[in-house]
Protein backbone atom coordinates (compact mmCIF):
# COMPACT_ATOMS: atom_id res chain seq x y z
CA UNK A 1 0.00 0.00 0.00
CA UNK A 2 1.31 3.41 -0.95
CA UNK A 3 1.52 6.16 1.65
CA UNK A 4 -0.44 9.32 0.94
CA UNK A 5 2.89 11.21 1.15
CA UNK A 6 3.60 9.86 -2.35
CA UNK A 7 0.47 11.52 -3.71
CA UNK A 8 0.08 15.18 -4.60
CA UNK A 9 -1.68 15.99 -1.31
CA UNK A 10 -1.23 14.30 2.06
CA UNK A 11 -4.18 12.98 4.00
CA UNK A 12 -5.22 15.01 7.02
CA UNK A 13 -4.33 12.01 9.19
CA UNK A 14 -0.72 12.14 7.94
CA UNK A 15 -0.40 15.82 8.82
CA UNK A 16 -1.96 15.21 12.23
CA UNK A 17 0.48 12.36 12.85
CA UNK A 18 3.43 14.63 12.00
CA UNK A 19 2.06 17.34 14.31
CA UNK A 20 1.75 14.74 17.08
CA UNK A 21 5.42 13.91 16.51
CA UNK A 22 6.28 17.61 16.81
CA UNK A 23 4.40 17.75 20.13
CA UNK A 24 6.29 14.68 21.39
CA UNK A 25 9.63 16.16 20.35
CA UNK A 26 8.75 19.36 22.22
CA UNK A 27 7.91 17.36 25.36
CA UNK A 28 11.23 15.51 25.11
CA UNK A 29 13.10 18.76 24.45
CA UNK A 30 11.53 20.36 27.51
CA UNK A 31 12.95 17.57 29.67
CA UNK A 32 16.48 18.71 28.73
CA UNK A 33 18.44 20.73 31.27
CA UNK A 34 19.44 23.44 30.91
CA UNK A 35 16.85 24.65 28.44
CA UNK A 36 19.25 26.44 26.15
CA UNK A 37 20.43 26.17 22.57
CA UNK A 38 23.91 25.94 24.12
CA UNK A 39 22.95 22.40 25.21
CA UNK A 40 23.53 20.03 22.28
CA UNK A 41 20.60 17.73 23.11
CA UNK A 42 18.15 20.64 23.49
CA UNK A 43 19.43 22.18 20.24
CA UNK A 44 18.98 18.91 18.32
CA UNK A 45 15.37 18.61 19.51
CA UNK A 46 14.72 22.26 18.58
CA UNK A 47 16.16 21.68 15.12
CA UNK A 48 14.01 18.57 14.69
CA UNK A 49 10.88 20.54 15.64
CA UNK A 50 11.76 23.22 13.09
CA UNK A 51 12.43 20.61 10.41
CA UNK A 52 9.14 18.81 11.03
CA UNK A 53 7.26 22.12 10.88
CA UNK A 54 8.95 22.91 7.57
CA UNK A 55 7.94 19.49 6.21
CA UNK A 56 4.34 19.98 7.34
CA UNK A 57 4.22 23.39 5.66
CA UNK A 58 5.72 21.93 2.49
CA UNK A 59 3.22 19.06 2.42
CA UNK A 60 0.29 21.41 2.88
CA UNK A 61 1.49 23.65 0.09
CA UNK A 62 0.83 27.33 -0.50
CA UNK A 63 -2.95 26.99 -0.85
CA UNK A 64 -3.32 26.46 2.93
CA UNK A 65 -0.97 29.21 4.09
CA UNK A 66 -2.10 32.57 5.32
CA UNK A 67 -5.50 31.42 6.52
CA UNK A 68 -4.40 30.80 10.11
CA UNK A 69 -5.86 27.31 9.88
CA UNK A 70 -5.11 24.33 7.73
CA UNK A 71 -7.94 23.45 5.40
CA UNK A 72 -6.74 19.85 5.49
CA UNK A 73 -6.92 19.47 9.25
CA UNK A 74 -8.87 22.40 10.66
CA UNK A 75 -6.00 23.04 13.07
CA UNK A 76 -4.06 26.21 13.60
CA UNK A 77 -1.14 26.72 11.27
CA UNK A 78 2.11 25.45 12.93
CA UNK A 79 3.65 28.90 12.53
CA UNK A 80 0.97 30.18 14.95
CA UNK A 81 2.08 27.76 17.67
CA UNK A 82 4.43 28.70 20.44
CA UNK A 83 7.68 26.76 20.01
CA UNK A 84 8.88 26.96 23.61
Amino acid sequence: MMSSFATSRPAAADVLRLRDMVDELRRQRNSCEPKSNQTARYLHYSNAVSSFNWIIDDLLGPQDHGSGASAATGLADPSDREDR
